[in-house]
């Protein structure tokens, strides 16, 4: 999952500040987002300008973020990025991916179709996936003329 990959990379940002003071947020923004305002994103957030950051907080908004999506339809993948200005004292930017590649709820590996196609996803498996052993479908007719 997308969270479990943004933790450990929050947790390499946090190897930066002594472990007695955790650094305090200066700023919180979003990047990539299209689909949902900053505005939108940043209500009802817990991950605060002048709070001390942790693991659990941007995990939380990392959840937010992507529930957010998921009441939309779409599937995202999201990460947070720390910057260090100065000593104590950190930026967010949760980072938005709205490519429909973050988690399980779309087909796996399908390409999105395009706008105004009309193309909804599905979850089955296009023939030439076919598990092993079983071979694909026939294609055309399955009669000689």
């Amino acid at each position: 999952m997308a969270t479990g990959v943004a933790c450990l990379l929050f947790t390499a940002a946090l190897a930066q500040a002594p472990p007695s003071h955790p650094p305090v947020i200066d700023a919180v923004s979003y990047a990539g987002n299209t689909r949902i305002g900053a505005a939108q994103l940043a209500r009802g957030s817990q991950l605060l300008p002048g709070l001390a950051i942790s693991k659990p907080l941007v995990k939380a908004e990392l959840e937010r973020v992507t529930g957010l999506y998921r009441q939309i339809g779409r599937d995202i993948a999201v990460s947070p990025d720390i910057a260090h200005p100065a000593d104590g004292h950190v930026t967010v930017t949760v980072r938005i991916d709205e490519s429909g590649k973050g988690g399980d709820a779309g087909a796996a590996g399908a390409p999105p179709a395009p706008r105004g196609s009309g193309v909804r996803p599905t979850a089955m498996a296009p023939a030439h996936l076919s598990p092993p052993g079983v071979p694909p479908p026939p294609q055309g007719p399955t009669h000689p003329n």
